[in-house]
């Protein structure tokens, strides 16, 4: 290891310089890599304000929007002509599954979201000891909705729906609304004898099934909270 960093302790370095040099917005106003590196900081002074589509509005006639009629469009006939339930040619609201109007609120009273962390790149640096005892792993949930279950900050929970259900510990705050949870992404899946996945992967309970739209649907996922036996 130490003869590759002989080799390429300087390539971040050389890759700045390049992307300096290479890039047109960044070349147009850092002149100088080596000042600039050495000050830290470059204050871009910008000749008028900032006007977004000033060019299409300026000159609408040689520079219209990527639209048929040219404009922007608030009703599109191109959309209507597709005649897609799920995508209307006005933007509207359109009930997805496991919504919070879905009877199965009734069992799954909590919408479940699963952000990326800040400290690792999906699941890449999970298991880096100083980062997991940085930032920990755990569920947030609001006051509101911990209290009547009995759970406090710190204890160990079970979330849980008909796909699975994951051990992790709890984070009682007030920065995440009532009737949502937070298992932040990214998680090694780790079930025990029971199938009760110990690593608390949010992937234990999310659906695997895409979107019309052809992406991964993770963040309409219905679960209910309750405290773990034998928890702290």
């Amino acid at each position: 290891m130490k003869g590759i960093l002989d080799k390429y302790d300087d390539i971040n370095d050389k890759w700045l310089r390049l992307l300096s040099v290479m890039a047109q917005d960044v070349r147009e106003h850092v002149k100088d890599y080596d000042k600039y590196k050495k000050e830290g900081v470059y204050r871009v002074e910008l000749k008028e304000p900032y006007i977004a589509f000033k060019k299409n509005i300026d000159d609408f006639e040689n520079n219209p929007f990527p639209t048929p009629s040219g404009k922007i469009e608030i009703y599109s006939d191109q959309i209507a002509s597709w005649d897609n339930p799920i995508c209307p040619p006005i933007a509207k609201y359109i009930p997805t599954w496991e919504n919070r109007d879905d009877p199965l609120t009734e069992k799954y009273p909590l919408q479940l979201i699963s952000p990326h962390p800040r400290q690792r790149v999906h699941s890449e640096l999970y298991k880096i000891e100083w980062l997991m005892e940085a930032i920990p792993h755990r569920m947030w949930i609001n006051p509101t909705d911990a209290a009547p279950r009995g759970i406090r900050n710190g204890d160990m929970c079970l979330t849980f729906n008909d796909r699975g259900t994951v051990s992790i510990e709890a984070f009682v705050t007030k920065r995440i609304i009532p009737g949502v949870v937070v298992i932040y992404e990214g998680a090694w899946y780790n079930p025990d004898e029971n199938g009760i996945d110990r690593g608390a992967c949010a992937n234990t309970l999310t659906k695997d099934v895409m979107s019309e739209g052809g992406a991964a649907a993770l963040k309409t996922c219905l679960v209910q909270v309750k405290l773990e036996k034998g928890g702290t």
